[in-house]
């Protein structure tokens, strides 16, 4: 794996989430709904904005996003999601940027919950959350993308 930084997202993201969130692949298993247009992504890049979320770079090039949105700040809960770009799977990012993304949430923050929604044949992200201590909490069955899909919350309690 090569080297990569985080950094909050900005505008000029908007072409390289495009291409992402524009690979079925990428979002079949995320709460994207269809390919965005560039004015849909740029509307969730600003609604992002305020939440701590991240690009993944690897030598200058956008290759994903990573974030912690609040559920309720004033009960220090927050949610947990990844996306990358396919030619990234399996190479050791989203395992090295969830560990970042708990170190960082961690120190700014301190004790705090963390949520992952995750579809059940999605097994690599349930790999990468059982790793890191997320605990099941329920499941939960519901139509996904127009069939019936089992969609498992799971939860990490930072202290």
């Amino acid at each position: 794996m090569e080297q990569v930084c985080y950094r909050p997202l900005k505008p000029e993201d908007a072409p390289a989430l495009y291409a992402l969130w524009s690979d079925w692949e990428v979002i079949r298993y995320t709460n994207v709904e269809k390919s965005c247009t560039l004015e849909e992504v740029q509307g969730r890049l600003a609604a992002l904005r305020d939440h701590e979320t991240f690009a993944v770079e690897r030598q200058g090039e956008l290759i994903g996003i990573l974030g912690c949105p609040a559920v309720d700040r004033t009960q220090g809960t927050y949610g947990l999601f990844y996306q990358f770009r396919r030619d990234c799977w399996g190479r050791g990012y989203a395992t090295a940027g969830v560990a970042w993304l708990l170190e960082y949430m961690h120190s700014r923050y301190g004790a705090i919950t963390l949520y992952a929604d995750v579809v059940e044949e999605n097994t690599a992200s349930v790999r990468i959350l059982q790793r890191f201590g997320f605990q099941l909490q329920s499941r939960a069955i519901c139509q996904h993308r127009g069939k019936r899909t089992t969609i498992c919350n799971y939860r990490l309690e930072l202290q």
